[in-house]
């Protein structure tokens, strides 16, 4: 069975109900009859997952189940078939459009449809609403096992309104699940790239890229930088580095040969262009690190370069006091492994109405491998930036002691406030 690791998480009864996390959200969607509540049990392997009953359109509300670690399903209300009230029917047809129409997370629906009926101006109604808003629609022919193999060409024609060849399935023989299974995480794949171009015509090249973020005046004490007057997102778009690939490419192609990249721009302007890059409140930039849906690879490289950025453009250039900062490069040196580290979680809602930060753990080794080897870069600078890096690793991931430990013991005659500082990481309680 391919892996599909499915959890019940909420029920929302409005838009305002509905998890605040990042995963993409396939809907389930069907009449009350359709073994919409079975077929996601089969899905998951998991009896009882879903709630079933004997009398269909039991469900009143947007139901969500996890799935692995970025994606979700969102079981909607059946249309029909239950015994309801005309306004509570009225209620769950207004929070149904609500959902499809106003859901950012929303990327596919999946209809199901009893395959020996065909879809009703109500599913076709609902794959136009999906249509409009540029939502993939996933065709489902539902309880294939009660359909004979000879009446099988006539119920694919049924489907021929929907726009697209339905996937048949039964939750009692398992006809289709694999193959329902790896469309709905295709749907997963297909978010993480589809902001992706397909190539340079319709893309930032490496050096317009770099123009755009260190190519202009330094803000004054007290002024606006750049970036506060570019567009927002829902205004036209701001962002160059919204392709995930494309963004962590450019960052790492420019960390691991910063002098060579930035021999144009004054320290200042460097330490300008990579605020801009690291904070998060900033660009999204470093966002993508933590990003499950990006190559593990790409994601562990650029942190891997950021020891490369130290060796070349922080230990020549910082003070030996990055901390109280009287040089340009000073600031971003010492922030850099606090913005990495530190903001290096996502954010997942709890059944409780609490939420939880949830850390990347490849990346949080892949930081604690970089950081062990920036502590004994012979500048003091980089050893700073290192122990305030490993100060947010220990009190956020629990790593990094015994690197802080057998820096304290390699350097017995460290000076007293960096041995001060030291022993703050050591314990967690670094600012």
């Amino acid at each position: 069975m391919i892996p599909f690791t499915t959890e019940f998480v909420t029920s929302a009864f409005a838009l305002d109900g509905c998890p605040r996390w990042k995963r993409a959200e396939v809907a389930l969607a069907g009449r009350s009859n359709v073994g919409k509540s079975s077929l996601l049990n089969a899905l998951a392997g998991v009896k009882g997952l879903a709630r079933t009953s004997k009398t269909p359109g039991r469900t009143r509300a947007l139901n969500f189940f996890s799935v692995n670690d970025t994606l979700a399903l969102c079981d909607l209300p059946g249309f029909g078939y239950a015994k309801m009230s005309h306004v509570d029917a009225a209620k769950i047809a207004s929070m149904l459009v609500r959902y499809v129409q106003g859901r950012d997370n929303l990327d596919a629906i999946a209809i199901l449809v009893d395959c020996r009926r065909g879809p009703d101006e109500e599913m076709l109604s609902l794959a136009r609403m999906a249509h409009e808003r540029g939502i993939e629609v996933i065709p489902v022919a539902t309880k294939s096992d009660k359909l004979r193999r000879s009446d099988r060409a006539a119920a694919l024609k049924r489907f021929d309104s929907m726009g697209a060849p339905p996937i048949f399935c039964s939750a009692t023989s398992g006809e289709g699940l694999d193959d329902l299974r790896r469309r709905i995480l295709a749907v997963d794949r297909k978010k993480a790239s589809k902001t992706n171009p397909p190539s340079a015509s319709n893309s930032a090249t490496f050096d317009e890229w770099l123009k755009w973020v260190f190519d202009h005046p330094v803000a004054s004490e007290g002024e606006k930088e750049w970036w506060f007057d570019e567009p927002d997102v829902d205004e036209g778009g701001r962002w160059l580095d919204r392709p995930p690939i494309q963004a962590l490419t450019f960052v790492t192609r420019l960390f691991e040969n910063p002098v060579s990249h930035l021999s144009g721009y004054s320290d200042a302007q460097i330490d300008q262009g990579l605020w801009f890059i690291v904070g998060t409140a900033n660009s999204k930039h470093f966002d993508w690190i933590v990003d499950g849906r990006v190559d593990l690879g790409l994601r562990k490289r650029c942190t891997r370069s950021i020891e490369s950025l130290s060796r070349a453009l922080f230990a020549p250039r910082c003070s030996d006091d990055v901390i109280n900062g009287t040089k340009p490069l000073d600031s971003i040196c010492y922030m850099l492994w606090d913005l990495a580290i530190h903001h290096a979680d996502r954010i997942e809602d709890n059944l409780d109405g609490t939420y939880s930060k949830v850390r990347d753990s490849e990346i949080d080794r892949e930081a604690l491998k970089t950081l062990a080897r920036i502590i004994t870069m012979p500048s003091t600078a980089c050893q700073q930036s290192a122990l305030h890096g490993l100060g947010h690793l220990v009190h956020d991931a629990q790593l990094g002691c015994d690197i802080v430990q057998r820096y304290l013991d390699d350097h017995p005659n460290l000076r007293s406030d960096l041995r001060e500082y030291a022993l703050k990481a050591m314990a967690g309680e670094v600012l």
